[in-house]
C-alpha cells in the first residue's frame, strides 16, 4: 500500500535509501481481508475490524522511518514534500470514489443522498470520524442502509496523524535523541489506550470511543515508537543462528496472536477496549519489526499470493468494498440467495479495486500521470486545455452537485444503521384549519406543524417523518391528527387517549404500524441508537417543560443499546410520577446487557404494578417477526408490537 521501509546498510554514518519490504504488503493483505470479511458478515470474523489497527501500526512505523531517514540524511524534513507525497498517494483514488459513490447513490440509493450532503465534505476534509462521533453514529449496522462513506473514518484518523505527527517529530527531534522520542511516542500510545479504557462504558455502544482520534491513536503511536527505537538502518543484515530463530519465532507467535484477536475480540467486548486492542497493536509491532529485519525470513512467508496481491491493492480494496457492500445488500437491494449475492459483491469489489489501483493509484503514485499532464499541457492549445479541464473537472463536479441538490433535506433523513442519527422521529399534529383550531386549543390538544411525509412500511426506503432535535416545548404535539375532544373519561378505551411512545430503533421500526393503528392519539419519539440515559434525558425534557402532563400514557422501549440498570429505573419512576399509565417493553437482542435490562425492568414493574405494565417483547419476538438482524421487527413484527402495546394500554391500573 505504501512504499518502503528497511534500509540497505552501507557502513556510513548516514543511511542509504530505504528498500522495499514486501512482507509488509502481505501483512496489509491480511488486514484488508479481515476488514472485508467483517463487513461482509461480522460472524465470519468477529474481530475483523481490528484490521484497521494493523494498518495504523504499519502507517506509524513507515511514516516515522521515512521522516527519520530524511532527518538523518539531511538534518531536516521537508513538510511540503511529505504532504505533497501523501496527497498524491491518497487523494486521487479517494476523489474518484467520492464521485462514483455520489452518482451510484443518485441512481440506486437515493435514501442515502441526504447523508452524503454532509459526509462528502467531511470525508474530503478528513474529519469524518469526528462527525461520526458527534452524530453518535454506530459502527455496527443493525438494519437499514448505513452511511456509504462511513468506512472513511479511518482515513480521517490517518490524515490527522499525517498532519500533526511530522510537526511534533521535528519539534521533538530538535530537542532530544531518538531514544527519548521513542519513549514519548510509547507514552502517548499508553495514554491513548488508558483513555480508551476510561471512556469505554460497559453495556453501551463503544462506537464513539472507537471513532475518536485521541482514543484510537495507540496503534499509530506504537508504530512511531518502534521506528524511533529501532530504525531500519540499524538492523544488522546477519545475526547468529540462535538470534535469528528467536526473532522469527517471536514474529510467528505475534502473528498467531493477531489472528487470534481477529477471531475472538468482538466489537462490543469490553476486553477489546481495555487491553485487547492494545495487545493486537503490540503484536503487530512485533511482526513489523520481524519483517523489517533483513535477517528474518518471516517477510518471505507473508509475501505470498494472495496476501501480496491484496496488500498491494489494500487501499483500493478498502475504499471500494464498503460502498459496494452497502449498495448491494442481499434481499434488500439484490434478490436471490445470500451466498450468490455475496460472491457478486466480492467480485465487484475486486474488479473496482484493480481498476482503481491500475489506472488511478499507480499513475499518480509514480508520477506518470503528472508527467503526462505536464507534457500534454506544453503541447496543447490553451483552448483545448480549457475544454478538457471543463470536461474532466467541471462536468463531474456539476453532476455531483446536481445529484446532491436533489437529496432529501435535513428534515428528511434516511433511516440508517443502529446509531446512525441522534435525531428523534416525532409525529406531530398538523395545524387545524378554520373552526377546528379553536376547538383543538380549548381542548388542550394543540396542533403541531404540518408533516407532508408519509412513512412507508419498508425500512429499506422509509424516511423519518419529522426530525425533532430541540427539546419539547410547553405546547406539545401529542397526536398525529387533530383530536379536539377534551380528556376522555374512564369509559373510553385507553388506546384513544394521548400516548407518548419514547424509545430507540426498535420502536422506530414499529412506528408505521403504531401510527396507522393509533393515528391521532400517539406521539412517537424514537432515536436510532438511543441509550437509556439519553432516553431518560429526553423524558426529563418533556417533564420539565410541562409537556408530559398532556399524556395519559407513556410507553418506554429502551435497553437495546445499553443496559437498563436499577438506578436508571429509579430515575424513570421519578420522571413518570403522576402519569396514570406507563408501559415498558423488555429487550430482545443477542447482546450481553440484554439480561441485565430485562431483569431490571421485571423487578421495577413488579414493584410499581399499580402504575406500570411490562410487555414481554423478548418472548414474543420470534425470528418470523424480525428482520435478519434478530432485533428489529419487520412488517409482521410491527403489527404484533402494536397489538401488544394496545393490550397493555387497555389493562387499566
Amino acid at each position: 500500500m505504501t512504499l518502503t521501509a528497511a534500509p540497505v546498510t552501507t557502513g556510513k554514518a548516514r543511511p542509504a535509501k530505504l528498500r522495499q519490504l514486501p512482507g509488509l504488503d502481505g501483512l496489509r493483505g491480511l488486514a484488508v481481508i479481515a476488514v472485508i470479511a467483517f463487513h461482509l458478515r461480522s460472524s465470519l470474523l468477529p474481530g475483523g475490524y481490528l484490521g484497521v489497527d494493523i494498518f495504523f501500526v504499519i502507517s506509524g512505523y513507515l511514516i516515522t522511518a521515512l521522516l527519520l531517514s530524511e532527518w538523518a540524511a539531511t538534518s531536516k524534513i521537508s513538510l511540503a514534500a511529505f504532504w505533497r507525497r501523501r496527497a498524491r498517494r491518497l487523494f486521487p483514488a479517494l476523489a474518484v470514489l467520492l464521485a462514483a459513490v455520489t452518482v451510484l447513490a443518485g441512481l440506486f440509493a437515493r435514501d442515502s443522498l441526504g447523508r452524503l450532503q454532509t459526509d462528502l465534505p467531511a470525508s474530503m476534509l478528513y474529519v469524518l470520524n469526528w462527525r461520526l462521533v458527534f452524530q453518535h453514529q454506530s459502527y455496527v449496522a443493525s438494519f437499514g442502509r448505513p452511511p456509504l462513506l462511513q468506512h472513511l473514518w479511518s482515513l480521517s484518523v490517518e490524515e490527522q496523524f499525517y498532519l500533526l505527527w511530522p510537526l511534533a517529530l521535528i519539534f521533538l527531534r530538535h530537542r532530544m535523541s531518538r531514544g527519548r522520542l521513542a519513549l514519548i511516542a510509547a507514552g502517548g500510545a499508553a495514554l491513548s489506550a488508558v483513555l480508551m479504557g476510561a471512556l469505554y462504558q460497559p453495556g453501551s455502544d463503544p462506537s464513539g470511543v472507537y471513532f475518536n482520534s485521541a482514543t484510537h491513536a495507540e496503534g499509530l503511536l506504537i508504530g512511531c515508537a518502534l521506528a524511533a527505537a529501532v530504525p531500519p538502518w540499524q538492523m544488522a543484515s546477519s545475526v547468529a543462528p540462535g538470534a535469528r530463530r528467536l526473532l522469527e519465532r517471536s514474529g510467528a507467535v505475534a502473528l498467531a496472536a493477531i489472528v487470534a484477536g481477529l477471531a475472538l475480540f468482538g466489537f462490543r467486548s469490553g476486553f477489546t477496549y481495555r487491553g485487547g486492542m492494545l495487545l493486537v497493536d503490540v503484536a503487530t509491532a512485533v511482526v513489523v519489526a520481524t519483517v523489517a529485519h533483513p535477517a528474518s525470513r518471516l517477510g518471505d512467508t507473508l509475501n505470498r499470493q494472495p496476501l501480496r496481491w491484496a496488500g498491494l491493492r489494500s487501499y483500493s480494496l478498502y475504499l471500494w468494498h464498503w460502498p459496494i457492500f452497502e449498495l448491494t445488500r442481499p434481499g434488500a437491494d439484490i434478490p436471490g440467495p445470500t451466498w450468490i449475492v455475496d460472491v457478486l459483491r466480492i467480485a465487484l469489489t475486486l474488479a473496482a479495486a484493480e481498476l482503481s489501483y491500475r489506472y488511478v493509484e499507480q499513475p499518480w503514485r509514480r508520477g506518470r500521470f503528472s508527467f503526462e499532464l505536464r507534457l500534454w499541457w506544453a503541447s496543447t492549445s490553451r483552448r483545448a486545455v480549457a475544454g478538457a479541464l471543463a470536461g474532466a473537472v467541471v462536468v463531474p463536479l456539476a453532476a455531483v452537485t446536481a445529484i446532491l441538490a436533489t437529496a432529501p433535506g435535513p428534515n428528511e433523513p434516511a433511516i440508517l444503521a443502529e446509531g446512525a442519527t441522534p435525531a428523534a422521529r416525532h409525529l406531530p399534529a398538523p395545524p387545524p384549519e378554520g373552526p377546528s383550531a379553536a376547538g383543538a386549543s380549548s381542548a388542550g390538544v394543540p396542533a403541531g406543524p404540518v408533516d407532508s411525509t408519509t412513512p412507508k412500511p419498508d425500512l429499506r426506503a422509509r424516511r423519518a417523518v419529522t426530525v425533532a432535535t430541540a427539546p419539547p416545548t410547553t405546547t406539545p404535539a401529542p397526536t398525529t391528527t387533530v383530536a379536539p375532544a377534551p380528556a376522555p373519561p374512564a369509559a373510553v378505551p385507553a388506546s384513544a387517549e394521548p400516548v407518548l411512545a419514547l424509545g430507540d430503533s426498535v420502536l422506530l421500526a414499529a412506528s408505521p404500524a403504531l401510527d396507522a393503528s393509533l393515528s391521532g392519539h400517539i406521539t412517537i419519539d424514537a432515536q436510532v441508537g438511543r441509550q437509556v440515559t439519553t432516553g431518560l434525558q429526553r423524558l426529563a425534557q418533556y417533564r420539565a417543560t410541562g409537556a408530559l402532563s398532556h399524556y395519559h400514557s407513556v410507553m418506554i422501549d429502551l435497553g437495546t443499546n445499553g443496559a437498563f440498570r436499577p438506578r436508571d429505573f429509579q430515575q424513570l419512576v421519578q420522571l413518570v410520577a403522576g402519569v396514570p399509565r406507563v408501559v415498558l417493553f423488555d429487550v430482545h437482542a443477542a447482546r450481553p446487557w440484554a439480561a441485565t435490562s430485562n431483569s431490571t425492568l421485571a423487578a421495577g414493574v413488579q414493584a410499581h404494578s399499580g402504575q406500570m405494565e411490562l410487555v414481554d417483547w423478548n418472548s414474543a419476538a420470534t425470528p418470523a417477526v424480525l428482520y435478519p438482524d434478530g432485533i428489529h421487527p419487520n412488517d409482521a413484527g410491527a403489527q404484533l408490537y402494536t397489538r401488544l402495546l394496545k393490550t397493555a394500554l387497555a389493562a387499566r391500573p
